[in-house]
């Protein structure tokens, strides 16, 4: 009889451990969202979430980087939520969904965070992110190269 409380205990702390991870960042991006009357989808997605607060050479090269990585993709599962459209190409403006962030609710949901944060989305909830402050790293992070190479339809 042990064993069974022992396994019904073990599954009800990895359902808890499973539900935790992230919650917080999920919980931040979909009242970002929600104002702008969006949800987190179920589809595998990736968020582009731009400060107020930022380094425009950082911004340039992340933007950059990202255009030049869907060059011949024509469809791609990525939202960029910014407060203006500074340095986002028109290329890049017709691959990826934009949501204007007038109310500049990023700054209030992720008021630690600087630059840009990535986050990658599926089932409703943030399965990774990563906050772009430091100035000094601007690569993609491996998981955003990963995500495109999967995801993106190429022409």
């Amino acid at each position: 009889m042990k064993s069974y409380h022992f396994i019904f205990l073990f599954f009800i702390l990895q359902v808890f451990i499973g539900c935790y991870n992230h919650s917080e960042e999920t919980e931040k991006l979909n009242s970002i969202l929600i104002k702008y009357e969006k949800v987190i989808p179920d589809e595998h997605h990736l968020y582009f979430v731009r400060s107020n607060f930022y380094c425009d050479g950082c911004i340039q090269s992340i933007f950059f980087q990202l255009d030049n990585a869907l060059a011949n993709s024509s469809s791609i599962p990525v939202t960029i939520i910014s407060p203006d459209q500074r340095h986002i190409s028109d290329r890049l403006l017709s691959k990826a969904k934009y949501i204007n962030d007038s109310l500049r609710m990023a700054d209030k949901a992720f008021s630690a965070y600087i630059n840009l944060t990535i986050f990658e989305t599926k089932n409703g909830k943030v399965l990774e992110y990563n906050n772009m402050g430091d100035s000094k790293k601007i690569d993609l992070p491996q998981f955003v190269n990963d995500f495109l190479r999967e995801e993106t339809i190429v022409d």
